[in-house]
């Protein structure tokens, strides 16, 4: 029953060990979705700052071109009569630029907004024993000390602690398990953050695009 404690124990530290190995996946991951975020926002600022800059330009071409308009609505013909004038010049369409703006609403989502998709409302009570594990019940009992009347309930003591042990040990895995499925839900998180990022540059380029 000793050797099964420490065989179990074994496995708790291997188990420990991939706890740890998890955690620091889980926070590369939650750091690259932070820096997609933020890029992001940094470039829809841009996009905006400029999509504003666009429409002020084309405001003061249109009302350049409603002085112009005004002028050239009519003249005098050789009777002084007003007649259109047929020759004036297109006005400019400044509706489109107006109300152009990008399909995608405005980022105001954290990162912590999107790390909580990641989140599973499954309960996890494994996680508590990897800061929290009774001690006692991997402790070996020194065989040397028990009395020969002590043996059948020492070894039925020592069979519930086993038991007790392995449940905890796969509990742990259970924990590491749905930490696993996090990491799956984070790296798919990441590579949609990647994509909106890369549609909002594409977005940019079209603009300047357009500029030229």
């Amino acid at each position: 029953m000793n050797n099964k404690l420490r065989h179990l124990d074994d496995k708790r530290e291997i188990v420990n060990r991939e706890r740890q190995l998890l955690q620091e996946r889980i926070e590369c991951l939650v750091e690259s979705i932070g820096n997609e975020v933020e890029s992001r926002k940094r470039l829809r600022k841009e996009i905006n700052e400029m999509n504003e800059a666009f429409k002020e330009e084309i405001r003061e071409m249109a009302a350049e071109q409603k002085a112009a308009e005004e002028l050239e609505e009519c003249y005098f013909s050789d009777e002084d009569e007003l007649v259109p004038n047929t020759h004036k010049r297109e006005s400019i369409e400044d509706d489109d630029w107006e109300n152009k703006e990008s399909d995608e609403e405005e980022i105001v989502e954290t990162v912590d907004d999107v790390i909580k998709q990641a989140e599973e409302d499954e309960e996890d009570p494994g996680a508590v024993l990897f800061d929290n594990y009774p001690q006692s019940d991997s402790e070996d009992l020194d065989e040397n000390e028990l009395k020969e009347e002590e043996y059948e309930s020492t070894r039925e003591s020592l069979n519930k602690r086993v038991e007790r042990h392995s449940e905890r040990i796969q509990s742990m895995r259970k924990s590491n398990f749905m930490l696993k499925a996090k990491i799956d839900r984070l790296y798919d998180l990441l590579q949609m953050q990647k994509e909106k990022h890369h549609d909002l540059r594409q977005e940019l380029t079209r603009m300047l695009a357009d500029i030229q």
